[in-house]
């Protein structure tokens, strides 16, 4: 039998507005990077309720960011592991379902207006670190901010 996949609801216009302004931005904040990535607004419920991503990025990432909100809100030390370890000690355990965690950053707290929105989180780059800049950024662009005009790749 298929697995249908619900769609969150539609945002109300505000907050559309400010999903509008980070999706129009993720894909040249992200080349600034050198990566390709997922960006998700969830509840304290880890309920997707927003999400974006660069082509090429695979489907699993939804469930890796869903697991790095709990990490988040569970309040885990979240690291910026290389590439290597995010995949010996964060990704294995985690595919293998040996824990529900991804304790790598890339996480932010979030508010979107008239929404139960309480984290935006970002995932795909090599680095946590990377993921957790690029949320900043987002974060920075949906609140009436501008990216960093020097540091945009042109």
């Amino acid at each position: 039998m298929a697995t249908v996949e619900v769609s969150p609801p539609a945002l109300p216009a505000e907050a559309a507005a400010k999903m509008a302004k980070i999706e129009a931005a993720l894909a040249a904040c992200a080349e600034k990077h050198k990566c390709k990535v997922r960006c998700t607004a969830l509840n304290k419920n880890l309920e997707t309720v927003w999400f974006t991503e660069m082509p090429g990025v695979p489907g699993f990432m939804g469930k890796v960011a869903v697991s790095k909100a709990r990490s988040f809100f569970d309040g885990k030390n979240l690291a910026s592991p290389d590439p290597c370890s995010t995949m010996c000690c964060y990704l294995c355990p985690w595919c293998c379902g040996c824990t529900n965690q991804m304790e790598v950053q890339g996480t932010v707290a979030f508010e979107l207006a008239s929404t139960d929105v309480a984290c935006l989180v970002v995932n795909g780059a090599p680095a946590g670190k990377t993921d957790l800049d690029i949320a900043n950024e987002m974060v920075g662009i949906a609140n009436g901010g501008a990216p960093d005009a020097a540091n945009m790749s042109r």
